[in-house]
């Protein structure tokens, strides 16, 4: 009997990390630059807040995933989904036509504040 919960003990510790095993791991494109947080009014605010910049695959599928409304942003140009301080571009919006030369279809940028963990606005229009 003590063997039998023992498996299954074990058993329900496997399958999950089985289930993991069926995710492919995908190179990552973009960009990151330290800064303060974006309000720091002091001018010597430590650079302790990582600002990404996702672009491609992992972006287009971040896109995908984001089940909120498609609206325009008109700072930039293009349509944008928002959740919480994270934000992912998509087309342009009609008023303003095609993507510049080299411009990636679809682009995420977070915050990370790196005192708390805290995901945080990571720019500004």
């Amino acid at each position: 009997m003590r063997l039998l919960v023992i498996a299954s003990v074990l058993s329900a510790a496997v399958v999950p990390a089985l289930a993991q095993d069926d995710v492919q791991d995908k190179p990552l494109t973009g960009s990151y630059y330290m800064s303060p947080a974006i309000d720091a009014e002091d001018p010597k605010a430590p650079a302790d807040h990582i600002n990404l910049s996702i672009t491609g695959d992992a972006a287009k599928a971040m896109w995908d995933a984001m089940k909120v409304k498609t609206e325009p942003d008109e700072c930039i140009g293009r349509m944008a989904k928002w959740v919480q301080s994270l934000v992912c571009y998509g087309p342009p919006t009609p008023d303003s036509g095609t993507l510049a030369p080299g411009e990636t279809p679809f682009e995420c940028f977070i915050g990370i504040n790196l005192k708390n963990a805290s995901v945080e606005l990571s720019q500004d229009c």
